[in-house]
């Protein structure tokens, strides 16, 4: 039996003896505290934790990035969303009406007809401002300018602003003093139609944007292959014609 001295002797012992906290001891005491326990927090602390959580930067969405994106979805990534398919569609029904019509142009029972040209310069406008949104819409000015299919873009846009500025220095337009008289106003005359035309073949680039579209239908991409097969057998038979005529 102890008495009361040899008691609080021992229990003063056990208190000094105790060991003191350390991380290791604090793992160890969370690996035995029981699953369901619930942990009590002192005001003190949640206020420091509080704060120090309204104290860190949120990120913050840039809008211009968020546009471009926007826009780069619509004109490149026709699955992204109903309306990008549409413009997709849309422009691609554009491309092919304007080839048939630069083809159409060419017949002779067509050439005087007033609407071809407004309706280039509405398609060119269309497709200007197009190129003008892909281009602010691109991540790299270097790998927009080095991408085949916008230099593709850029040659069936071209054209149209040379057509027109042909067409407006064409001399005698506007002052009919300073047009050529007899066979030099003739010549110049064809020299300017001759460069028109030679312009507007330029123009049937605009069916080389289909392949563009293309990666993204099977079909399309199916037609355009065999498009390109028949053109280059075709081809072959017109060169070999020709050197059988020499």
């Amino acid at each position: 039996y102890l008495n009361t001295g040899q008691a609080e002797d021992l229990l003063e012992e056990a208190s000094s003896s105790k060991p003191s906290s350390s991380p290791e001891n604090e793992r160890g005491e969370a690996w035995l505290r029981p699953a369901g326990s619930l942990e009590i927090q002192l005001p003190g602390q949640a206020a420091t934790s509080s704060s120090a959580a309204q104290r860190m930067p949120t990120p913050r969405s840039n809008g211009s990035d968020t546009c471009r994106a926007k826009i780069h979805d619509l004109l490149d990534n026709p699955e992204s969303s109903v309306a990008a398919q549409a413009i997709h569609y849309f422009l691609m029904l554009v491309i092919i009406t304007s080839t048939v019509g630069v083809i159409i142009e060419t017949m002779p029972e067509f050439q005087s007809n007033p609407v071809f040209m407004p309706a280039e310069m509405c398609i060119t406008a269309l497709f200007t401002t197009e190129f003008a949104l892909r281009l602010y819409a691109c991540d790299s000015l270097q790998a927009f300018a080095s991408n085949g299919f916008n230099i593709i873009d850029f040659l069936a846009i071209f054209p149209g602003y040379v057509e027109l500025l042909i067409m407006l220095l064409r001399p005698g337009r506007g002052n009919p003093e300073s047009a050529m008289a007899g066979i030099d106003k003739a010549a110049n005359s064809m020299r300017t139609l001759r460069m028109i035309r030679i312009v507007r073949l330029v123009r049937v680039f605009r069916v080389l944007r289909v392949a563009k579209f293309a990666r993204h239908s099977k079909l399309l991409s199916v037609i355009f292959i065999v498009f390109i097969k028949v053109s280059q057998s075709g081809l072959a038979v017109v060169l070999m014609l020709m050197c059988f005529a020499m």
